[in-house]
């Protein structure tokens, strides 16, 4: 099974994967004492590289994968919610909002602490 992949990252991104892919690989030269540190160099330095060659990172593939499936299924409750004749998106009780006394900053009626003041 061939799959046709898009690059799905940019040119400069893909130079400085490549730069940074091609620095890693040379610093393996460095680690001399740790071969775990080595092998992990080499691994990074090679991934880095060919993403650069080929355009293509499978970790922003999966991250945009994992997004457009969670806006599609946002947008499918959206819809749902939106065909149900759910009304809850209307500001409910205006009128009860309108006639409540007026509340200063803290948050007494503005004709009690005028009362207090006088």
């Amino acid at each position: 099974m061939q799959q046709n992949i898009q690059q799905n990252i940019g040119r400069v991104d893909r130079y400085m994967r490549l730069v940074g892919g091609l620095v890693a690989l040379a610093a393996t030269g460095e680690v001399r004492r740790n071969p775990l540190a080595r092998a992990a160099l080499v691994t990074f330095g090679a991934m880095k590289v060919a993403e650069g060659v080929t355009g293509w990172c499978p970790l922003t593939h999966m991250v945009d994968s994992l997004t457009s499936a969670q806006s599609q299924t946002s947008g499918r409750q959206a819809r749902s919610t939106k065909d149900r004749g759910n009304h809850h998106s209307q500001p409910r009780h205006t009128e009860a909002r309108e006639a409540s006394p007026k509340r200063n900053d803290e948050g007494h009626r503005a004709s009690d602490t005028e009362a207090s003041y006088q």
